[in-house]
Formats: structure tokens, sequence, C-alpha cells
């Protein structure tokens, strides 16, 4: 796997050796960082009134990814 990281664009592209099959799959990662809470790239995030957790959340959106933000 191939990783590019576009730093003035908050890109980060993972470029993978054969194409993936479709249907679920995980991708772990380590981010050493700022979470922000903006809602927007890697954010923190709580859920309520289910659980009172926190959780971090990557939006991977279709439409965000077509207008590139």
């Amino acid at each position: 796997m191939e990783v590019v990281f576009f730093a003035d664009d908050e890109i980060l592209v993972l470029r993978f050796a054969k194409e993936l099959p479709l249907g679920e799959g995980v991708l772990s990662m380590k981010f050493n960082g700022t979470l922000n809470d903006q809602m927007r790239g890697f954010y923190r995030r709580y859920w309520f009134p289910i659980l009172e957790q926190l959780f971090c959340h990557l939006h991977f959106h279709w439409m965000v990814l077509k207008r590139g933000t």
C-alpha cells in the first residue's frame, strides 16, 4: 500500500496494490494529532442519549469526496 499526504489540502490518499473487493471492510489506523469539533475531517463526537461516550469520526461521504472538501 502506498500512502500520500497532501498537507496543504489535508488530504490522505491510500493506494492499494490491487483493487479492493466490493462489500464491507475494516480500515485501522493510528492517529497522532488534534481532534477538532468542526464536523470536517477527523473529528470527535458525543453519542447521546443511548451511550454517553466520546468517539472519533472520519466522514467518507461520497458527495464530500466528489467535491474534494
